[in-house]
């Protein structure tokens, strides 16, 4: 790997600390959160991250402690397919009650807090983004204007919420369409990207091999390629879906190799990219992207 210096701005001395379980209700929901940020900042911007189909709130904390290192509220909601499988038949409705558990924690906004003071009033709640890997990477696309088919209609469900002003959909699923095998056994996963609007960064890792959907790699590249406008594509060479280990040290079962300094580098580019998003003004993405190892990382941008 190519020398990757001087990295973006993350203060590795800062110290960070996680709430957890802090129990939610929202739209109907009941659900715990986990909520990670660094310990002596305020008006800190807030990052939604929504798991993969699964695992759950407490996974994912290569990602997390960067981002709450380089300055973000970090809140990781427990969704309704926790540690399930997609032959769940409840799968068909958890696509869409995630996005509904996202924007009814905007919806609460600093009142989540109330029993916590050491998180009262450390969110700036005009600063929202969404992140999310695999199945959460769908729950981000929606959140961003992307339809998906909701069995109950048999219509395409629009659930944008303009709140959240920026994404990033870590290896997230492609289109479908519903005469395929694919989405005759899981419609919900038939959507229409066309709507969506960024800012949005789209990761995808060219040995994620997608059989499932017919596909090779490309298929998770779909939120991008169907309207590129607003969004980048980055792409790692050398990844499959769990992306060098974003889930956990050792967690053995993703079956792939882990790349420690990868999933750092990765961490710091989508922190790069949703500060960028967030203040135009902000070079941290153009700076990232003149320092990222092009063996490693090919990035498009329209």
């Amino acid at each position: 790997m190519g020398v990757r210096e001087p990295k973006s701005e993350v203060d590795e001395n800062q110290p960070i600390f996680s709430f957890d379980p802090i129990p939610v209700t929202a739209r109907d929901l009941e659900f715990p959160i986990r909520v990670t940020a660094p310990q002596n900042q305020k008006s800190l911007p807030v990052l939604i991250f929504s798991h993969g189909a699964g695992y759950g709130r407490a996974d994912y904390q290569p990602l997390v402690e960067v981002w709450a290192r380089g300055g973000f509220l970090v809140i990781q909601p427990s969704h309704p397919d926790q540690f399930t499988t997609y032959d769940d038949p409840r799968f068909g409705r958890f696509w869409h009650d995630r996005v509904m558990q996202i924007s009814g924690i905007v919806d609460q906004g600093d009142a989540l807090f109330d029993a916590i003071p050491q998180l009262a009033d450390r969110g700036d709640w005009n600063r929202v983004v969404a992140a999310g890997h695999s199945f959460g990477g769908l729950s981000v696309g929606n959140l961003l204007g992307a339809r998906s088919f909701d069995e109950t209609t048999g219509k395409a469900c629009n659930l944008k919420d303009t709140r959240i002003v920026a994404g990033a959909m870590l290896a997230p699923p492609g289109c479908v369409s519903l005469d395929s095998e694919m989405g005759k056994t899981a419609p919900y996963v038939h959507t229409d990207y066309s709507h969506m609007r960024g800012p949005a960064l789209i990761v995808a890792g060219k040995e994620d091999d997608s059989a499932h959907a017919g596909r090779d790699w490309t298929w998770h590249s779909d939120p991008y390629t169907s309207d590129p406008r607003d969004k980048s594509l980055l792409v790692l060479q050398r990844a499959g879906h769990y992306l060098h280990g974003i889930i956990a040290p050792n967690r053995r079962e993703t079956g792939e190799d882990e790349d420690p300094e990868m999933v750092e580098n990765l961490a710091r580019a989508v922190l790069s990219y949703l500060r960028t998003a967030i203040d135009p003004d902000d070079p941290a993405w153009q700076e990232e992207q003149e320092r990222m190892d092009t063996n490693e990382f090919t990035i498009c941008s329209k």
